[in-house]
Order: C-alpha cells, then structure tokens, then sequence
C-alpha cells in the first residue's frame, strides 16, 4: 500500500513538471513571435520616411519614364519628333548634333547623368510640396501640433540599385508636453535607371568620338542590357537602351557623321 502511494504521488509531481513546462514554452513562443511581429498600425510620425516613399512613389516613376522617352529631358527644347510603336509621336532630344554633312557629332550634354538628376528634381517638385504638407497633416492626425514645418532644399540621388529623393527639411512637433523636431527626410525607389543613362552616356561619347557605337559587342558584354539601334530615312540613329531586369528605358537621338543623298 505504502508502495503504490508513493508511484501515485510520484505521478502527480511529474504531470504538475510537465504542466509547468509546456505553459512556460507557450510563453516563451508567445513573447518571441511578439518581439519579431512589427506593429501592424504604424503611425506617420514614427516612419516619415515610409510615408514619403508611397506618396512620392508614383510621380517619381512617372518622371523616370518620361525623362527616359524623351533622350534625359522631360520638354525637349532641342529634339525632333519622332513616331514610336509603344509611345506614339514624342519629342526626342538629340545627345550628340551637327547639322553639317561629314562632322562627327557635338556632346549636347556631356555631363548627362547630372542633368538627368536636375530634370527629376524639376519634374517632382510640385509633389514634393504636396507631400510634405500631407505629411504635416499626418503627424496632427496623431495628436502632434505642428509648429513649424518647411522646406530648406531637396536634392535628387541616382544610385545603382535606386533613385533618392533627400529633403532638407524641418518639423517640429509637440505632443503630450514634449517637443522634438524632425529634419532630413529620404524617400527611396528602387530603380536602375542610373545604370540606363550611364550607358547612354558611354554611346553618346563613342558616337562624338569614332561617329559609331557597337552596341551587339556591348550586349554580349554586358547582357542586363537591351540596345536597339534604328536608322531613319534621314540618316538619324535612334537608341533603346533597356534594362532587362526593371524594363526601364533611356531612348535618344544622334546626328553625326552624315554622308548627303547621292544624286
């Protein structure tokens, strides 16, 4: 008898051990899956920078593809119209231009990639505007007075693996009798836009140079990229320039080294 209370009681203790143990696991999974969960409400004013980049998101690819349309300039001063399968008649920009038989060509923008970053900033800044005022709104929407709120500056950033959107500005906020102030907001989009204008760089400057660009050799070369090359009746080369990877596109003309109609 003494025998069998004690394997009862034996039994008792380890069901209570095991009890213990499976609760204490349940809480552990608990408190880990909590601390790796990210808050499902985030709010503006703890991420100003994930709200910049879905309200810019849109206009800052609208102007990639336009700039890119047009040969680097959203309103082509000194281009040509032209009529494409997929875009209809657009004004192209000339990269490389002589009007004259036989001359290589003159580099109309020989510093591209910096004029292409001025062209997005230009093209951008009415939203800018727009969406740094959202953003004020924002943060009062979450109980911050707003008591200053401006704009020092913007600048535009082409890199390899996005296009930045960097704003001087500044916000201060005041909540719950407490007072910060916020300043150098980022908005990101990943692009490879950079890597399309640095190759319609390097075909502007071959065109100037030797009047002609082997654009298949290219290709073998570096594959990520897609070059088209059309003649036109007139004796003007078109470029495609495509990413493969994103389908962004850098189109441009050229007039060089132009040998006149024979008779």
């Amino acid at each position: 008898m003494g025998l069998e209370i004690k394997n009862k009681s034996g039994q008792v203790t380890i069901f209570i051990i095991i009890a213990i143990l499976i609760v204490a696991a349940v809480l552990i999974f608990l408190f880990v899956l909590n601390s790796k969960t990210p808050s499902t409400t985030e709010k503006p004013s703890e991420n100003a920078g994930s709200f910049l980049d879905s309200c810019l998101k849109e206009t800052l690819k609208e102007s990639i593809e336009v700039i890119g349309n047009h040969g680097g300039t959203a309103d082509p001063l000194f281009g040509k119209k032209f009529v494409f399968e997929d875009v209809g008649a657009t004004e192209l920009m000339y990269l490389c231009y002589t009007q004259n038989y036989y001359e290589q060509c003159s580099n109309q923008q020989p510093m591209l990639i910096s004029h292409v970053k001025e062209e997005i900033g230009d093209y951008i800044e009415d939203e800018i505007n727009y969406c740094w005022s959202e953003l004020g709104k924002s943060f009062e929407k979450e109980g911050y007075v707003v008591e200053a709120q401006r704009i020092r500056g913007y600048e535009v950033e082409l890199g390899y693996n996005d296009v930045k959107v960097v704003i001087d500005g500044v916000i201060s906020l005041t909540k719950s009798g407490e007072t910060t102030r916020e300043e150098k907001f980022t908005a990101t989009l990943p692009s490879k836009f950079y890597e399309v204008t640095r190759v319609a760089q390097e075909i502007t400057s071959q065109e100037a140079t030797y009047c002609s660009f082997n654009h298949l050799g290219y290709m073998l070369t570096y594959p990520e990229f897609k070059i088209i090359r059309t003649l036109t009746s007139d004796s003007v080369k078109i470029y495609d320039v495509e990413h493969r990877e994103t389908g962004e596109k850098f189109r441009f003309a050229i007039r060089g080294c132009v040998i006149p109609p024979g008779p």
